[in-house]
């Protein structure tokens, strides 16, 4: 139950403000692991990236395309991917 609340307000959050940097959930571990595995890149930025980038990077995981027409990600699609990424 505190999963789905969590994954719920992040992706509430990503949408409302979106600007605000990930920090704010993920651990520097995790948003650095996350930017390297999406990007393919070994060396992760200093500066976080936003929380809406970050979910998408997430949800991208779980399958969502991210295309100009499919908006953000819902709640279950980032909660599979969530689930998928953190195993």
């Amino acid at each position: 139950m505190v999963v789905a609340w969590r994954i719920y307000h992040m992706v509430k959050l990503g949408r409302e403000v979106p600007e605000l940097p990930c920090d704010v959930y993920f651990e520097e571990a995790e948003w650095k692991a996350l930017v390297a595995y999406s990007t393919k890149n070994p060396v992760p930025p200093e500066q976080a990236p936003s929380l809406r980038e970050a979910i998408r990077m997430v949800a991208k995981i779980g399958g969502f395309l991210g295309r100009k027409s499919d908006g953000d990600p819902a709640q279950r699609l980032f909660g599979v991917a969530y689930n998928t990424w953190i195993s």
